[in-house]
């Protein structure tokens, strides 16, 4: 793997492995993991900034090193999603 590659796959990894880990010890109740998904927003918003972008974690994430995507790691999280998991049920 280049160290490009190794940069990008590790922006946020640790977040993303947070999230999974919540995953699977609250039977994938997305509600449940809302700390772990927030870190994980927070973390593709800055690493999308630093990037060259404005944030939010589109889907599909990766591109160039400057494009302002977000890292692979942060795949189809962003804000938006948040904020629908945060919305009360009716």
């Amino acid at each position: 793997m280049t160290k490009l590659a190794s940069t990008a796959t590790s922006l946020c990894g640790a977040e993303a492995c947070a999230i999974q880990e919540c995953l699977a010890e609250s039977a994938y109740q997305q509600r449940a993991c809302l700390p772990q998904i927030r870190a994980l927003v927070r973390c593709c918003e800055a690493a999308a900034r630093r990037r060259g972008g404005g944030g939010g974690g589109g889907k599909g994430g990766g591109g160039g090193e400057d494009d302002g995507a977000p890292p692979p790691s942060c795949g189809g999280f962003s804000a938006e999603l948040l904020a629908e998991l945060e919305r009360p049920k009716p």
